[in-house]
């Protein structure tokens, strides 16, 4: 006899279920973060995408200014333009 035979029904059960609650559990945290994540960044892709000929638009016409009014920027994040050789 195993040692898994020689547990109680009731002991077994448990361990059983504990383990698919457990793979259950881990299975729709994964799978929530998964799509919150591509949720989220195709939101800001699309509110970026809406914004952007409006930045460059502005920085065309601003002659090189360094800094470009950002205001329209959906969110928190900093748009700098940079040259071929990296200098803004």
């Amino acid at each position: 006899m195993t040692t898994w035979t020689r547990l109680p029904l009731r002991s077994q059960l448990t361990i059983v279920f504990a383990a698919l609650l457990v793979i259950g559990l881990t299975l729709t945290g994964v799978t929530a973060l998964t799509l919150l994540k591509r949720s989220m960044i195709g939101q800001l892709d699309a509110q970026l995408a809406n914004v952007a000929p409006n930045l460059l638009q502005e920085a065309l016409h601003d002659g090189g200014r360094e800094q470009v009014d950002d205001s329209a920027l959906p969110s928190d994040y900093y748009a700098v333009f940079a040259s071929t050789t990296g200098e803004a």
